[in-house]
């Protein structure tokens, strides 16, 4: 075959290309060399080496010191309803053990899973990000449907949408699958465990006394639901939000008290200013967690803690994708791990 044009370099790439997709070129073969090919297309040296150079770069061949040059093994290519999108957070003690178990379940079952971790995703940089997955039309999007989620973005995507963990919108999404955890039922368990070792009165310590995430809200309500079955004045379940608070309280409160987290690592506050106190923990501070992290083995002693089921959650989501899970809606509830920062109330709170 001879090149008459003054393209010369382009027309080989092409002919090239071509001999690699028919498989003339076979992969792992070794392709002629550049005399070789000079001949082959009555073109100069420079005109091979570029073409050679252009195809190296571009992943179709791979020159091996002293061997020669080859035809690379070609990636398999996947197509869109084998990417599962997951915009989620993907960092952490808890959400980095969880994310890890839905990415691995899908990877079995042959999908292919990209990520965005958006716990900072307030950023224009993040919401570029998510946008950009959603816009891509992957088969599938698992979110963590808080409430600052950009729900917007899913108005033209045709895909399926499943919220995990948490579902904070204004509405549902008709098409959408819901694996939510019950943080009402959450709040609910605390605070009944702790009305039952002797409590009638619950410092809770989280970032707001009127937080902006659903979550943390049911957690408070669920709690405060207990109480009022129990005919027990709403006043005695207090929310502090700033260490100098509770560390008063930990001071001033007549003891024993119980103090709730909104998360474990909250706890370590509530630890360390026992310590300075010399308070005893759990004799003259009962205090439980939320999320049941690798924090709570970290405590001496051991932290009591909500369990979202994480496990159960991940579960849940790869039978949703590869078909064993046909339930339109999930909300499991929460469980109480309980260890030994936690005792019952040996003197009445007056």
């Amino acid at each position: 075959m001879i090149i008459k044009t003054k393209t010369k370099f382009n027309q080989l790439c092409e002919i090239l290309k071509k001999k690699i997709e028919s498989s003339d070129f076979s992969v792992n073969s070794r392709i002629p060399t550049e005399p070789e090919l000079c001949k082959m297309f009555n073109v100069g040296r420079n005109s091979v080496r570029e073409a050679i150079g252009s195809l190296v770069h571009e992943g179709l061949l791979e020159r091996i010191q002293g061997k020669g040059t080859f035809v690379k093994v070609s990636k398999p290519k996947f197509n869109n309803n084998e990417i599962v999108g997951i915009i989620m957070p993907t960092t952490g003690h808890l959400f980095e053990q969880f994310s890890r178990k839905i990415i691995n379940g899908l990877t079995e079952s042959n999908y292919f899973c990209i990520t965005i971790n958006y716990q900072n995703y307030r950023t224009g940089e993040k919401i570029k990000k998510i946008k950009s997955l959603i816009d891509r039309h992957p088969a599938i999007l698992i979110i963590d449907g808080i409430s600052r989620f950009p729900f917007n973005f899913l108005d033209n995507y045709p895909g399926k949408v499943i919220f995990l963990q948490n579902f904070e919108a204004e509405k549902r999404l008709p098409r959408a699958r819901y694996i939510l955890s019950d943080y009402f039922a959450g709040g609910r368990i605390v605070a009944e465990y702790l009305v039952s070792l002797g409590y009638e009165k619950i410092s809770f310590y989280t970032y707001s006394i009127f937080p902006d995430q659903k979550s943390q809200r049911n957690v408070i309500e669920g709690a405060k639901s207990i109480f009022k079955e129990k005919n027990i004045q709403e006043e005695n379940f207090i929310i502090f939000t700033d260490e100098d608070s509770i560390a008063k309280a930990l001071e001033k409160e007549k003891k024993p008290m119980a103090v709730f987290c909104d998360g474990d690592f909250r706890a370590k506050l509530i630890y360390e200013t026992a310590k300075k106190l010399n308070l005893r923990i759990p004799d003259d501070v009962s205090v439980v967690g939320y999320n049941n992290t690798p924090w709570c083995e970290i405590f001496q002693p051991n932290l009591t803690s909500v369990s979202i089921r994480e496990e159960e959650l991940a579960d849940y989501v790869i039978d949703e994708i590869t078909g064993k899970n046909t339930n339109k809606e999930i909300i499991l509830k929460s469980k109480l791990i309980i260890r030994d920062s936690t005792i019952k109330k040996y003197k009445k709170i007056s």
